[in-house]
């Protein structure tokens, strides 16, 4: 018999109640957030934290998984994402197009296969008597929640950033990387190996390093495509960001083409202001923390 109130009818797991004997089980999420920068959103990398014998062992046999239920109020955006068996981490980009103003995310342990006389010695028996029966679960009932995480977004116009016309995506079907000129936005598709460390440097600091790895060569390729005369759409938003982004820099597409007055490779090192310069500081930055 229930000998508490709570907002379920069963023990769910959580730090901020008793339903679960502490020493025994435990379920938290750890947050860090890749800021963003002029070439892409910020990222927020989630690592989850679950210890609970029973629970893992649920986890192992698919009938359990982690889950991230994201939320908008400002653009009635809602999201559940379910992870991948056994993962324990989670990258949420935070695509203003969705996300503005205040995102809310919120993780989840929830059962994946109906639940019949489940039973968890983990849980407080000061609360609901020994040996306790779980009632008869169902797909999608939960079985920890952890603290519901708020992050505040800036508003800003994206149509003047790179970020609003350069993407790095995953290409599993790739061994190397290529760039598609093609849509309103470039795409730069990378083998899923490289993606997956593409989007997990941000969160370690290192967002200027892969800018000057990824971004910019690709956009030297981008420059010397217009340059070259190569077919491309100029009524394709790119090709009219860029177009702009280089006469703010005092000069424009014709010039470069004309081999006037600066290189490709140096236009594009104006368009991303210096990242040279911003990849060193960062470098020194990771290398002071080590020592």
């Amino acid at each position: 018999m229930r000998l508490v109130d709570s907002l379920y009818p069963y023990p769910v797991l959580s730090i901020d109640d008793d339903d679960y004997l502490p020493e025994r089980a435990y379920f938290d999420v750890k947050y860090k957030l890749g800021q963003a920068t002029s070439t892409h959103n910020a990222v927020l990398r989630m690592k989850f934290d679950l210890k609970n014998d029973s629970f893992e062992e649920l986890l192992k046999e698919g009938r359990a998984a982690f889950y991230v239920q994201v939320e908008c109020r400002q653009t009635m955006y809602r999201k559940m994402t379910k992870l991948a068996l056994e993962r324990s981490e989670f990258l949420l980009e935070i695509n203003p197009d969705d996300m503005r103003k205040r995102v809310d995310i919120t993780p989840l342990f929830l059962v994946t296969e109906d639940l019949i006389g489940y039973k968890n010695p983990a849980v407080n028996p000061d609360l609901y008597g020994a040996d306790y029966v779980f009632p008869d679960l169902s797909v999608g009932d939960p079985l920890a929640i952890a603290f519901t995480k708020s992050l505040d977004i800036e508003d800003t116009n994206n149509f003047t950033k790179l970020s609003s016309i350069i993407k790095v995506t995953e290409n599993s079907q790739a061994d190397v990387t290529s760039v598609d000129l093609d849509q309103d936005i470039i795409l730069i598709k990378m083998p899923s190996k490289q993606y997956k460390f593409y989007v997990e440097s941000q969160c370690y600091g290192f967002g200027e390093t892969m800018l000057n790895g990824v971004i910019l060569p690709a956009l030297i390729y981008v420059l010397d495509t217009i340059v070259n005369g190569d077919t491309v759409d100029d009524t394709l938003q790119w090709y009219q960001v860029i177009e702009s982004k280089c006469e703010k820099s005092g000069h424009n597409l014709d010039s470069v083409a004309d081999n006037k007055d600066i290189s490709t490779i140096e236009l594009a090192q104006l368009i991303l202001n210096d990242p040279m310069d911003k990849m060193m500081n960062e470098l020194k930055g990771v290398l002071a923390n080590n020592d």
